[in-house]
């Protein structure tokens, strides 16, 4: 590597703050270190949801005729049974959402055998239940799982005359037949394409003569067996020709003819036992006799065909082929919900869901009470096609993402309509966010990207271009905004989270597809809470929400799919109020309310203000030296009234405590010394620079050579094991390593590309863990004492590390000073997040973290001078009342009773009292 002169590094300040390297002001006794967040909990706290009233439906999934003639549907989206006279007369209904006797999650299909006896697949919660013709429970049977007597959410189920109740085992593409007290008795199939496999079966009909038609909904047919389970025959392929099918659902019987409801033809077709076509019914629409996504039939002796006609929430009844009569719709009761996808607070912790299915928007109070509602089908002003995503705007306006219009309209939060976005602009748009500043964030969905435009809905960029690499975007769900100007986006198309900078520059990625703990599967939902600096993520498929630190830690995960409270369904919307409490909505149609009792808020809390904000009313003063450029400072751990600097072309200085004056030491009167290091077992290191290392065992008085092993002289960093004072690292183009207190060395550089090594520091509590920034290629991490390294360069946009510090009561939290500002890592270097800068030049070339006061943190600037974090790094004040704007090169801080801040610049050592 090639030399650099002194007269270049006077201009290319490298500063190593040796209390970073292992001094007891930063690495305090072990004793006294701080131990790791105890595990966050988050407790449910309430839920909404009302139920439609009753005759009206939510995509009902089942119907059969009972032997009394009376029609009972599974009405699947309400989770519960309707019984209906044949001319929809309402008899009663039971169930509701629950794992409880007698409960149902998403029922699916429903039977009625000969006694009037009612047998429901509870699809959801993989199991049977019987009931009376009144709906007590007679028994249940079945569990998750794959053994015999077991399920993986049963569709529909049929039942002989003889009494076999035969179930669709749909997850696990087979057929179960019980006895009506519900004893396993066989099993037919497995997954295949065979004669007698399934592929998700669903429908099931049993004819006069015993033959048991399956609905192999995988394979698009109907394969025919006897009662024994013995295959027959079958029909049916892929298609929307007459005899094809798409998503074919259900099937029936009656005395002359099969039904077949192929739902994704929206038809219903009808074949001779054999399965010759004979006719099909219906087409797409709303009308009547027309279809959308039917799954349910029920075909009686009279030749009445009963249809559940899912898509519209309607029961159709049809003779002949020909529509005789109907009953039912999607229930619009107030605080009911279908399919909610947004949900967002105001100030007044209002909460307004968007009720995506509904095509509304619901306001309710923050304990659920309906406030108020508008919206209805539609593309005119004030109405909707699926709506998404609602956000809370600070003037106090509300945004809908119209998706199905591909638009944003704005209202009061009464409802009344001001503006919607120009048409052909946004592509299903399915997330929005608003900033104090005049813009509205939207997630461009279908055109992978993300718009910014004004609160006046105008135009004013866009973010991102559609793919899956670094930075680019596919199908953004959901965009929330943060502190420090972030705005974060729910990756759903690629299963992760991105962070944008205020100059829309990918600031941070984080997630991976999967399940684990940090992964994701389409993740739809993304809030964020000011008030704790928590992140968190509508895990969606895996049916759990996901909390992350500001920077992308994970913190804490909680839910698992179900229906009981605290459980998710495909979690959506969520949004987070003043108080920290955590509202999501899901597939479940309800929203739950959730706090997390373990946590507190930051001291002070993190608010958004302005970066150079206020003015400390501490002066600087001059220390000494002036004139002389400082380059490092250090104190003694074991005597912390002694400090120490080294400058560049006047040796080492040092300062018996802070009444006294400083002093040169005799030895290295014209060398340049880049690094100090003293350590617990009385011993100070000198990194002078082209000369190699130097100890001294008498604070400075003497010093002998300790460089054997090291080939380059010209070193920048020093750093010391905080446990074992004999353990030293020393850094130039490569890490050197000594065991034994510097007398010899040897190379530690495996993985290092041969670059300018500018800084070092070891995490305090995990001391295997060595960091090391370079010149020009960013970060290098060591896991094992400096035996291998790797690059740790994830979310840093520039590779021009000065200085590295982590902070002393928790080890987690690592800043890096960069030639583009602040840099800071809550995983000990894995991965950074922009953290911010006050200064023209954005330069920053030392840190320092107050060892007692954990979230104060100083920066040392290039023509800046010094700034200051009170709250970790989020916001950031300049302090240079006396100091001016000079290049401060070095950093560090006095715990003793002079409590000093002491800066090193290119123009002497400057302190401040009362830090």
């Amino acid at each position: 590597m090639a030399q650099r002169s002194i007269g270049k590094m006077l201009a290319l300040v490298i500063t190593v703050l040796t209390a970073v390297a292992g001094f007891s002001l930063i690495s305090p006794p072990l004793s006294s270190q701080t131990t790791p967040q105890a595990a966050m909990v988050f407790s449910y706290v309430a839920g909404w949801g009302e139920v439609a009233p009753a005759g009206q439906f939510n995509d009902p999934g089942g119907v059969a005729i009972g032997p009394d003639n009376r029609i009972y549907v599974a009405d699947t989206g309400n989770h519960r049974v309707q019984v209906f006279e044949a001319d929809g007369t309402l008899v009663r209904q039971w169930g509701r959402l629950g794992r409880d006797d007698g409960e149902f999650w998403s029922p699916g299909g429903i039977a009625v055998d000969t006694s009037g006896h009612v047998y429901v697949a509870d699809t959801k919660n993989h199991r049977v239940q019987k009931f009376t013709a009144n709906g007590d429970l007679v028994t249940k049977w079945g569990a998750p799982g794959e053994g015999d007597g077991q399920f993986r959410e049963p569709t529909k189920l049929a039942v002989s005359l003889t009494g076999k109740v035969i179930v669709a085992d749909t997850g696990n593409h087979r057929v179960q037949v019980f006895s009506a007290s519900g004893a396993f008795e066989d099993v037919w199939g497995g997954y295949g394409t065979g004669a007698g496999q399934f592929r998700e079966p669903r429908g099931i009909a049993i004819d006069l003569i015993g033959r048991v038609y399956v609905v192999d909904a995988g394979n698009s047919r109907i394969q025919v067996f006897n009662l024994a389970g013995t295959y027959l025959y079958a029909w049916g392929e892929p298609g929307s020709a007459y005899n094809q099918f798409q998503e074919p659902y259900d099937v029936s019987a009656d005395l002359s003819y099969i039904y077949v409801a192929d739902a994704g033809n929206h038809r219903v077709q009808i074949f001779n036992p054999s399965g010759t076509f004979v006719k099909v019914l219906g087409q797409e629409g709303g009308g009547n006799g027309d279809f959308r996504r039917p799954r349910g039939l029920a075909a009686s002796t009279s030749g009445n065909l009963y249809v559940a006609d899912t898509g519209n929430h309607r029961l159709q009844v049809l003779s002949g082929g020909l529509y005789v009569n109907q009953w039912g719709k999607r229930g619009r009761a107030r605080g009911q919900l279908a399919a909610p996808q947004g949900v967002t607070v105001d100030a007044a912790n209002n909460v307004y869901v968007a009720d995506t299915g509904n095509d509304r928007i619901q306001k309710f109070t923050a304990q659920g009470q309906f406030l108020a509602e508008w919206g209805t089908a539609g593309a005119d002003p004030g109405q909707f096609r699926q709506p998404y995503d609602i956000c809370f705007a600070p003037n106090n306006v509300i945004y809908v993402a119209d998706s199905g219009n591909n638009r944003v309209q704005a209202f009061d939060t009464s409802g009344v309509f001001s503006l919607a976005s120009g048409a052909g602009a946004l592509r299903s748009p399915q997330g929005l966010a608003a900033s104090i500043n005049d813009r509205l964030f939207v997630a461009d969905t279908g055109n992978s990207r993300l718009q910014i435009l004004t609160h006046a809905l105008q135009p004013v960029t866009q973010w991102g271009t559609p793919g899956t690499g670094s930075g680019e975007i596919l199908f953004p769900a959901a965009v929330a905004r943060g502190l420090l100007g972030l705005t974060y986006v729910a990756d759903e198309g690629n299963h992760r989270i991105l962070v944008f900078n205020s100059a829309g520059q990918v600031a941070n990625t984080w997630g991976a597809q999967g399940s684990n703990p940090g992964e994701f599967l389409f993740p739809a939902g993304i809030a964020v809470d000011k008030r704790l600096s928590h992140v968190y993520v509508a895990d969606t498929r895996n049916h759990r929400i996901q909390v992350f630190s500001a920077f992308g830690i994970l913190l804490a995960t909680w839910g698992s799919y179900g229906c009981e409270p605290g459980e998710f369904n495909a979690p959506a919307g969520i949004a987070v109020d003043s108080s920290s409490h955590i509202y999501v909505v899901d597939a479940n149609n309800r929203v739950q309310v959730f706090r997390c009792v373990s946590c507190t808020p930051p001291t002070p809390a993190p608010v958004m203000l302005p970066l150079i904000l206020r003015r400390y009313p501490d002066d600087w003063n001059l220390s000494g030296l002036e004139g002389i450029p400082v380059k490092t400072l250090a104190y003694d751990p074991v005597r912390p009234e002694v400090a120490y600097a080294g400058t560049g072309g006047h040796g080492i200085f040092h300062r018996r405590d802070c009444t006294l004056p400083w002093e040169q030491l005799d030895q290295f009167r014209e060398s340049s010394v880049y690094a100090l290091l003293a350590t617990t077992n009385n011993c100070l290191y000198a990194a002078i620079y082209g000369e190699g290392v130097y100890r001294s065992r008498d604070q400075g008085a003497t010093w002998e050579f300790a460089s054997n092993g090291i080939e380059n002289y010209y070193l920048y960093a020093l750093a010391v094991h905080p446990i074992q004072p004999e353990t030293i690292y020393a850094a130039s183009d490569r890490v050197y390593k000594s065991t034994d207190g510097g007398a010899n060395w040897r190379a530690a550089d495996d993985g290092l590309t041969g670059t300018e090594l500018n800084c070092l520091v070891i995490v305090p509590d995990a001391p295997n863990i060595i960091l090391t920034g370079t010149a020009d290629q960013g970060v290098f991490r060591s896991t094992n004492g400096g035996v291998s390294w790797q690059a740790a360069n994830t979310g840093l946009s520039n590779l021009v590390i000065w200085h590295l510090a982590v902070s002393p009561t928790d080890s987690r939290t690592i800043f890096a000073a960069t030639d583009d500002g602040i840099y800071r890592s809550d995983d000990r270097g894995l991965n950074w997040m922009f953290a911010g800068s006050a200064t023209d030049t954005q330069r920053t070339y030392c840190l320092a973290i107050h060892p007692t006061k954990r979230r104060m943190i100083y920066a040392g600037t290039a023509g800046g001078g010094v700034l200051v974090s009170t709250d970790n790094g989020l916001t950031w004040a300049a302090i240079n009342d006396g100091l001016g704007n000079d290049v401060v090169q070095a950093l560090t801080i006095s715990t003793d009773g002079c409590a000093r801040l002491y800066a090193g610049t290119d123009n002497g050592i400057w302190e401040r009292a009362g830090n």
